[in-house]
């Protein structure tokens, strides 16, 4: 794995120099001391990630990383931050696809750049990994992206409302989950749940994230609506669905989440052009892996679609995922996966589950 690491203070490099020692990783490692330095590496040295810090002279690390990300999108871009800089963090968010706390732990930098490059495996494709890492966010749905504006500007709404509104949109939900596991908000456990991301940002800093984004358009042919209430469908329905002893609320932002590379259209269809090899949930599943959200919300996304691959001897979060999103697309399951773990002859009685919160929600 082949790192540059970009700081203008020398001690920050020296010290990341010595924990990667410490910690014995075996990666190609660079080091530029200015935003111009890194570019100028970058010409003849092809980085697999950039780590910049974000407050520098002359060019800061957000324009840093969006030069980066128009001239080499397929390498993978991390922020560097102070806890004090969140409206610097802000406008990193748009460039990078993660952003560390500054002062960051050897270990928590070294599981971080690890984990991203696991995430490859997904998605071995360099042309559809060029595709999406010009991705920073995702379009939501104009209605709901309004009424989340009408809210946070009314000073009286409360986070259990804003947070209401967020999960029931695929795009808003992806953003907030992206910002609430990174170590600069995160205080311990990863966050699985959109309540949970939205009590930990508070309504404040969502204010100022929400109020300062643009509700860009989606890509043409893209239905968002449409897909934002089958997506909803399906988190509703793994609460119906879901046993005891599963975590119930990382199934509800998997189904949420699994179709969010219907949002690029243009992606999916390379993948297509490319044989097929790489599915539209391997798709989604980098995509939310490579910002940081927890990894058993990821890799459900990407299993959910061969349960008895992945799950054959249970009915557990991939199973109820799909079993959800089949019903919420009026799709057959895998009903040889259903037979086997004991579950198919509930399929009826789901079915009439599904029908009236189909209901309920055109009501």
């Amino acid at each position: 794995m082949k790192v540059l690491f970009v700081d203008d203070e020398p001690h920050v490099l020296e010290g990341i120099e010595r924990s990667l020692f410490t910690l014995d990783c075996d990666w190609d490692v660079q080091f530029a001391s200015s935003g111009a330095a890194a570019l100028k590496r970058l010409e003849d040295w092809s980085a697999d990630i950039v780590v910049s810090d974000m407050r520098m002279p002359g060019m800061d690390g957000a324009e840093l990383l969006t030069r980066v990300k128009q001239r080499w999108p397929d390498t993978l871009r991390v922020i560097l931050s102070g806890y004090t800089e969140q409206e610097a963090a802000f406008r990193a968010m748009h460039v990078s696809h993660q952003f560390l706390a500054k002062p960051c732990q050897g270990g928590d930098l070294v599981e971080a750049l690890n984990r991203l490059i696991i995430m490859r495996d997904l998605v071995p494709s360099r042309q559809l990994r060029e595709m999406l890492g010009a991705i920073a966010e995702l379009p939501p749905s104009p209605r709901i992206y309004l009424r989340l504006r009408h809210l946070l500007e009314q000073d009286s709404s409360g986070t259990g409302i804003i947070a209401s509104v967020m999960e029931q949109d695929p795009a808003l939900s992806s953003t907030v989950l992206k910002l609430a596991n990174s170590t600069f908000f995160r205080r311990s456990h990863p966050i699985v749940s959109v309540h949970a991301a939205v009590m930990r940002l508070g309504v404040s800093l969502l204010h100022n994230l929400v109020l300062t984004a643009e509700c860009y358009p989606p890509q043409p042919g893209v239905d968002v609506e449409q897909l934002r209430e089958r997506s909803l469908l399906a988190s509703l329905l793994v609460r119906k669905l879901a046993p005891s002893g599963i975590d119930v609320e990382c199934c509800v932002s998997a189904a949420l989440l699994a179709h969010v590379s219907a949002l690029l259209p243009k992606v999916v269809q390379a993948a297509q052009d490319e044989g097929g090899a790489v599915s539209p949930a391997q798709i989604a599943a980098y995509l939310l892996g490579i910002w940081g959200l927890p990894l058993p919300i990821v890799y459900t996304v990407a299993r959910h679609q061969r349960p008895l691959e992945h799950e054959p001897q249970r009915f557990g979060a991939i199973g109820v995922v799909h079993a959800a999103i089949a019903l919420a697309d009026s799709s057959e399951p895998d009903f040889a996966y259903l037979e086997q773990v004991g579950m198919a002859a509930q399929w009826p009685s789901w079915l009439q589950i599904v029908e009236v919160l189909r209901h309920d929600q055109q009501a």
